[in-house]
């Protein structure tokens, strides 16, 4: 009923377009639908998540449902193989084409990387040997305690407020593995 009255009124205003009554009345009920319309997605989920509370599987759905994204996937319908220049609308070619294409990536770009003769960037002893200072205790916990606890993580993902409260803990064990 009020997506009608909103159609009636937005008909009015493309009309009378400078009657800033009908424009303050179509964005009121514009804000109105639009709230009504969260409210009641709320309500779906929250029912669909008590329904499905002890399926996971539709619990998961749910949430990807929630969060927008979709499980439709896109198979193209003819695909030209880049190295090869062929055309093939068959599933399993397609998938062989892929392959052949990620597969020789690597390699292809390796052809292309200039190679550089580090020699010349170093005197003869440096090209030779390698020199590694041990490390200590103390320079670890150092080294954690410099990172913002807000905007940091380590390289899996673990928060850094939690590596410090444990720093005496890692610091340690961290030191003996070096040592290893």
């Amino acid at each position: 009923m009020q997506i009608q009255k909103k159609h009636r009124l937005y008909r009015k205003f493309h009309k009378h377009s400078q009657n800033l009554d009908i424009k303050h009345k179509l964005k009121s009920l514009c804000n109105a639908i639009t709230h009504e319309k969260e409210k009641l997605k709320k309500q779906y989920f929250a029912q669909q998540f008590n329904v499905h509370q002890s399926n996971p599987a539709q619990t998961w759905n749910l949430v990807n449902k929630l969060m927008g994204k979709s499980h439709t996937k896109y198979i193209p319908k003819l695909i030209t193989c880049p190295l090869t220049q062929n055309q093939s609308s068959d599933l399993q070619q397609i998938s062989n084409i892929f392959n052949q294409y990620f597969a020789s990536v690597g390699s292809n770009l390796a052809k292309k990387i200039q190679k550089i003769d580090y020699n010349n960037y170093t005197n003869k002893y440096m090209s030779e040997s390698i020199f590694i200072q041990p490390v200590c205790a103390e320079e670890i916990l150092f080294h954690i305690d410099i990172p913002d606890n807000e905007k940091s993580n380590d390289t899996y993902d673990i928060l850094v407020h939690i590596i410090k409260l444990s720093k005496y803990t890692i610091a340690p064990l961290y030191v003996c593995h070096l040592q290893i």
